[in-house]
């Protein structure tokens, strides 16, 4: 464990803040500066009004009641040096320099802005996050977040914890990534099975009706032989019909013409024996043509039309012009199908990836957790210790382990700190019994046992002297002096002993003008601060004691 550290020193301030119609201020600009910043006043004339003021910058929600009588808007303005360590998103900054404002109506949505870009509510409290830390009434918002607790404890770790720290985390992530392979994995797969059913069903499709390839051609080719044919057949028909008609009248004729030649005793010359010799020829030429015909019929016109339009359906159902692409698409699908087995047989070693990289960060995962609980003594010696300093002189404060069912970014452990400022009272959730002030101290006590604690650059204290004075005063601001070199701290305080430690010291005045209440403020001189300090101590002996 270790003491104060500030090896993580961040250079970001705020270096201005401006309110105009807010509460009891008409037009305040506050230059604050680098390191501990005090603000002392007399109690009720509004130095919680800056606390208040930068909660709302913090992304605290906004109401009217904050906005000046009279007045239809109040306005909060704030500039910031932000250094690249923090890496916030360069489109929101001037440089190396970020404008925050928010503008408060009674009638209408706040408008919060970002280097003078209107940003949503969320946006701007993300950003915010990572600037301030508030101690103010149930404003530690991330020191009552127990889920917060085991961050602030890892701080505190080892160098040995850090490391097996880190290692998990990596195991984690990878672990992590492989869940999320799985995860589109499955996703996918269902969507590949799907896929893998529709062309298995093409393949048998076309497989069971034993399509061919140049079938189709083939069988538009019979079907217009066929056409042809029955054409062909009626003509010889009727050729044949006509010669027979002719050989017959041929055969009369030449009877006739014989009588004739004997009734006038007179030949009459006619060559019909020629004539029916060809009617013969073509006849016989005929009748071997009707046969081929007979022969070529055997193609079935009405089993080629069925073969066609059983094709034609096929080609509709797979979205094809020709069966030859048809093929090539169930050729296809089988190389596809063969993919798609080899992919979805990986689901196996997916899943023992998976459970090994599991195995892997649980193991590391039981490390981390006997390792915190090692430390858990040592880490809350560190915080009592450092609380009875702040004078919480009957403080207890402890860590509650408990496990968690599955693997978190922290491993398998949930931590939250338990507290109790009364030797009456027993340990109990820091949300549940601790006050502002206490709540206060003990994001003090971590901050000083371990500056690391603090992820913001700018640490914002409000009650943290509640029931402190004497030696605990001291003690106190001497430390908030130590952690000014390497954070910004603003101190709201009514403890001398404090503020006489501040780099940089503003004072909250209240005047009444016409029946109305006015608040500004104003950084005070050095040779001025020993006056001040002489107010609040009360007195001109003990403030030459405290100079």
């Amino acid at each position: 464990m270790h003491g104060v550290e500030l090896e993580y020193i961040i250079t970001s301030m705020l270096e201005s803040l401006q309110l105009k119609n807010f509460i009891l201020v008409e037009n305040m600009v506050i230059d604050f500066k680098s390191g501990f910043n005090v603000i002392t006043g007399e109690t009720g004339a509004g130095k919680s009004l800056i606390i208040k003021s930068l909660s709302l910058l913090a992304g605290q929600m906004a109401s009217s009641s904050v906005i000046y009588p009279e007045k239809e808007s109040a306005f909060i303005e704030a500039t910031f040096v932000v250094p690249e360590s923090l890496r916030l998103p360069p489109e929101i900054l001037d440089g190396d320099r970020l404008t925050v404002s928010r503008r408060i109506f009674k009638s209408k949505p706040c408008v919060n802005k970002l280097n003078f870009e209107s940003v949503s509510l969320k946006v701007f409290k993300d950003v915010m996050s990572k600037l301030i830390f508030i101690t103010s009434q149930h404003q530690v918002v991330e020191l009552m977040d127990s889920s917060n607790h085991i961050d602030m404890f890892d701080v505190y770790m080892d160098a040995t914890a850090q490391q097996l720290l880190s290692d998990y985390r990596q195991a984690y992530q990878r672990y992590l990534m492989l869940v999320e392979k799985q995860r589109k994995f499955d996703h996918d797969q269902s969507h590949l099975k799907k896929e893998l059913l529709e062309l298995e069903m093409l393949v048998q499709d076309v497989d069971l009706q034993l399509f061919q390839r140049g079938e189709e051609d083939k069988l538009h080719s019979d079907q217009k032989e066929c056409e042809v044919l029955q054409e062909r057949k009626q003509l010889v028909d009727q050729i044949r019909s006509v010669a027979d008609d002719s050989i017959s009248k041929l055969t009369h004729l030449d009877q006739l013409m014989i009588t004739f030649s004997q009734l006038k005793s007179k030949s009459v010359a006619l060559d019909n024996d020629s004539i029916i010799e060809q009617l013969n020829t073509l006849h016989y030429s005929m009748t071997q043509e009707s046969l081929e015909i007979e022969y070529l019929e055997a193609i079935d016109l009405d089993e080629v039309n069925a073969r066609l339009n059983q094709i034609f359906k096929a080609k509709v159902k797979y979205n094809v012009n020709a069966l030859d692409s048809l093929l090539d698409k169930a050729e296809a699908a089988k190389h596809k199908i063969k993919e798609l087995n080899e992919i979805l047989e990986n689901a196996t070693a997916m899943d023992l990836s998976v459970q090994q990289s599991y195995e892997v960060a649980f193991k590391l995962a039981q490390s981390l957790s006997q390792k915190r609980r090692e430390l858990k003594a040592q880490f809350v010696f560190v915080i009592v210790n450092q609380l009875k300093q702040l004078g919480m002189i009957n403080v207890k404060f402890d860590v509650e382990f408990s496990d968690i069912d599955s693997l978190s970014a922290h491993g398998i452990d949930r931590l939250e700190f338990t507290f109790s400022g009364n030797p009456n009272m027993p340990l109990n959730s820091l949300k549940r019994i601790a006050s502002g002030g206490e709540l206060s101290r003990v994001m003090l006590a971590l901050i000083m046992g371990h500056a690391a604690v603090l992820k913001q650059p700018l640490l914002i204290l409000d009650e943290i002297d509640v029931g402190v004075g004497g030696i605990t005063a001291n003690y106190m601001g001497n430390v908030l002096q130590g952690l000014g070199d390497g954070y910004q701290l603003l101190v709201v305080t009514h403890l001398p002993q404090i503020a006489r430690c501040a780099n940089a010291h503003f004072r909250i005045i209240k005047t009444v003008k016409d029946d109305q209440s006015y608040v500004k403020i104003e950084e005070i001189r050095k040779e001025d601060v020993s006056r001040e300090l002489q107010r609040m101590v009360g007195g001109d002996v003990v403030a030459s004691l405290i100079k």
